[in-house]
C-alpha cells in the first residue's frame, strides 16, 4: 500500500485561540456569511485571511517531496482565496494550479487580489472535473468541516478518482484531552474523528495519497 504519514511543518498554537461556544446549527448560519468566518473577528473563524507569502515554502515543498515538474498540475480543495494556488501558478518549475471551494465569498475576494489561476466554486463530494485530471491534489485542514462521514467517504473517493497523487490533513485526536483542545478551537468542523476511525476510513475507500493530522501542540 503507497499510503503513507507525512508532516509539513508549520507553527501554530491552538491552545492559545477559543472559539466563542455556538451549535453546529449556529455555526452554519455564520457559514452562510463567508465575511463573517474568513474576514471577521478570530473567534468566528480566521479573523483576517490575507495573503503573507507563507505558501510559497509549501509549494517548494510539495515539489521535492512529491516530485512535480513542469507537467505536473494542482488541485487545491479548500482553495479559500486561492493562496497556495496562485504561487503554484508562478512557480517556474512547475505546470498550472486550479483551486475549488465551497466559499464563493472567498473566491472572488482571491480574484479581487489577483490571484493567479482558476478558482472554481463546488463540493468535495462531487468534482466537476475528469478521471485523473491532475497529477497531485492538495487538501489542507478541509475534509473535516464537511458534514457528515458519507461526504467525507464520497470525497476521498473523489479524490482517488481526480488525482494521481495527493496530500490530505484531516483533524485527529487520540486522547480525550486531545478532542477538548479541537473543541476549543474549531469553528466549523463538524467531522474530526479518532485517529483509529480515520484510518478505517481511508481502508474503507482505498485512499492511497499522503496524510496528516491537524491537531494542537503535541505530536499523534
Amino acid at each position: 500500500m503507497k499510503r503513507k504519514k507525512l508532516k509539513f511543518k508549520e507553527k501554530r498554537n491552538l491552545s492559545s485561540h477559543k472559539t466563542i461556544s455556538l451549535s453546529s446549527s449556529e455555526w452554519l448560519k455564520i457559514w452562510k456569511f463567508d465575511d463573517v468566518y474568513f474576514d471577521n473577528d478570530r473567534k468566528y473563524g480566521y479573523g483576517g485571511y490575507k495573503y503573507d507569502g507563507r505558501w510559497i515554502k509549501v509549494v517548494e515543498n510539495l515539489i521535492s517531496e512529491f516530485n512535480l515538474n513542469q507537467k505536473s498540475n494542482l488541485l487545491d480543495l479548500g482553495c479559500a482565496k486561492g493562496y497556495l494556488v496562485n504561487d503554484f501558478n508562478i512557480n517556474k518549475d512547475v505546470g498550472f494550479g486550479v483551486g475549488l471551494d465551497i466559499s464563493m465569498y472567498a473566491l472572488i475576494e482571491g480574484l479581487k487580489e489577483n490571484m493567479e489561476g482558476q478558482l472554481i466554486c463546488g463540493n468535495f463530494s462531487k468534482l466537476p472535473f475528469e478521471d485523473k485530471s491532475f497529477s497531485f491534489i492538495f487538501c489542507k485542514d478541509s475534509l473535516h468541516n464537511l458534514l457528515d462521514r458519507k461526504e467525507i467517504l464520497q470525497a476521498l473517493c473523489e479524490i482517488e478518482r481526480v488525482g494521481e497523487d495527493s496530500w490530505i490533513r484531516v483533524g485527529a485526536y487520540r486522547t480525550n484531552e486531545q478532542k477538548k483542545v479541537i473543541d476549543n478551537w474549531a469553528t466549523l468542523a463538524t467531522t474530526y474523528l479518532h485517529i483509529e476511525e480515520w484510518l478505517e476510513i481511508f481502508e474503507k475507500v482505498n485512499y492511497k495519497g499522503s496524510y496528516d493530522w491537524f491537531h494542537p501542540s503535541e505530536e499523534i
